[in-house]
């Protein structure tokens, strides 16, 4: 049998404090089971069945068939049960929905998995990175492996969900977690309470350590803790004010995209649809409804399929934010409702490596940006200045994967290459790093790339060897901020940079970046 247990935070001591308040509080009646044979433990059990309207796409079909009197019937099971005074959910079909998530352990299922599971056996990963401009994905792989099997960029993912063997076959046949903890297991349901106790056991353990230390880089920090008032307040703000910067909304679990057709963002009788999931859709409709008090709280976003059924639970606004915040000295992510510290030694770590990149400020000397001057014109007039090669919007066509690629954006003397952005938000950066490596790889791999290059560079009157003095790539970020590079840029974006640059390096060239200040 495949069972899902939660664990409910350790200050709430009664079986229903699980429940959602409107359960709670009897707002939606549900049907409370009594066990026909007394279970050797404290319990309390739960059934709701719900009948929704007739399937939206019933509509279309009409017509021509005889599908109006369909209805839609959900049930929803939960078993609360206490073990080693801590209150635990086993829950079935919708079961999950009727958690209140916010009462909920976070990453409990997560820390039981890394635990217990064979680092060589694992089979599935979900991955998020923590930034303002968020990309998740789910690996699954055929056979059992090794976490580096996965191709994952362990210094800059979150890991939110595992899945594998566990070491011990005794505690279950597979097992996978995220917040919710997911087991294959025979256990019966009057063992239900023990085999909770050394679940609990495993989760208060620091084994995974050993196998899974990058699982410390990014650590959550509890609602108690005395920052959080301080990041809540400039969330808000930010929302308030309708601000882009270190700022973006992604979905906080894994959707289904295939089925979502899609959005419903609601407060209440407000509400809003839209297909895609966009920050400007959130303010779309905190701006109709402006009366909304706490958004962040009260508004909800839910996916929703062709029939309007949820392909995944409700969440908050809060737990769609993704915000970047700094505060003496550290910074501070939300993602998926839970703030996280960055690990000070990793944080330390990744700006060392940073410092350590060449910086060419001062040798290249960059022309500053004029004010209300676009990066068209800027590389237009800094490659008329020097003499040097524009290189911006100038495509090579090639094959797949990559199609049209621009080389960089100027090329200057000694094989030099300019990727040249704004220093703005992090997807800008994104594509400053993207374009530089995809650029180095077709370099290093594409004798046909290499010889449009080199083609470009003869009809602008040059003669170049571009192998001799070696490549180059200046990653050049244009900036009012002050200090080094390698102080001044996100942190998430130096993550990207020091990676970037450790795969450009691999290929055979060199890095470096440089600094153009805006007039």
């Amino acid at each position: 049998m495949k069972l899902s247990i939660y664990l409910l935070r350790d200050n709430y001591s009664e079986l229903d404090n699980f429940l959602k308040e409107k359960y709670r509080n009897n707002e939606v009646p549900i049907d409370e089971l009594e066990p026909s044979e007394a279970l050797p433990y404290e319990s309390r059990t739960f059934l709701l069945e719900s009948t929704r309207n007739t399937p939206r796409w019933a509509k279309y079909v009409e017509s021509h068939f005889p599908v109006t009197d369909l209805k839609i019937t959900n049930y929803s099971f939960v078993h609360l049960l206490k073990a080693s005074d801590r209150i635990f959910a086993l829950t079935f079909g919708y079961g999950h929905t009727m958690l209140d998530t916010s009462r909920m352990e976070p990453n409990f299922g997560l820390k039981v998995c890394a635990n217990v599971i064979d680092p060589a056996r694992l089979t599935t990963l979900d991955v998020r990175n923590i930034d303002v401009v968020t990309k998740q994905q789910r690996t699954h792989l055929s056979a059992a492996a090794d976490v580096l099997d996965f191709g994952i960029e362990l210094e800059e993912e979150w890991i939110r969900f595992l899945s594998g063997v566990p070491l011990d076959p005794s505690i279950a046949d597979s097992i996978a977690g995220a917040d919710a903890l997911k087991i294959k297991s025979e256990v019966k349901l009057e063992d239900l309470a023990q085999k909770c106790s050394t679940i609990l056991n495993l989760y208060n353990s620091d084994r995974y350590k050993e196998n899974f230390s990058f699982l410390d880089h990014y650590r959550a920090i509890g609602k108690k803790d005395p920052i959080i008032q301080y990041l809540e307040v400039e969330l808000e703000n930010r929302i308030l004010s309708q601000s882009t910067a270190k700022i973006s909304i992604a979905s906080p679990e894994m959707p289904d995209e295939q089925n979502i057709d899609r959005y419903k963002i609601y407060s209440g009788y407000k509400k809003n649809y839209f297909t895609e999931l966009k920050l400007e859709e959130v303010y779309r409709f905190l701006t109709s409804y402006p009366d909304i008090e706490n958004p962040l709280e009260k508004a909800h976003i839910i996916p929703l399929d062709h029939d309007d059924n949820p392909c995944a639970k409700s969440a908050s606004l809060r737990d769609y934010m993704v915000c970047e915040v700094a505060y003496e000295d550290n910074v501070f992510v939300l993602s998926a409702g839970v703030w996280f510290r960055v690990n000070s030694d990793y944080a330390q770590s990744v700006r060392e490596k940073a410092r350590q990149i060449q910086d060419l400020t001062t040798d290249l000397a960059l022309i500053p940006l004029s004010p209300g001057e676009s990066e068209k014109d800027y590389n237009e007039r800094l490659s008329s200045e020097r003499n040097w090669v524009k290189m911006d919007r100038d495509f090579i066509s090639i094959n797949e994967p990559y199609q049209r690629v621009e080389v960089c954006d100027v090329m200057a003397n000694d094989n030099r290459l300019l990727c040249i952005k704004k220093m703005t938000r992090s997807s800008t950066l994104s594509h400053l790093f993207a374009q530089a490596s995809v650029s180095a790889e077709l370099l290093r791999g594409d004798e046909s790339y290499k010889s449009q290059i080199i083609k470009i560079l003869q009809n602008a009157g040059r003669s170049v060897d571009i192998e001799n003095p070696k490549p180059t790539f200046v990653l050049s970020f244009i900036t009012e901020k002050e200090g080094p590079l390698w102080e001044s840029i996100f942190l998430f974006s130096a993550i990207h940079l020091v990676r970037q640059t450790q795969f450009i390096q691999r290929l055979g060239f060199e890095v470096a970046i440089a600094k153009i200040n805006i007039e």
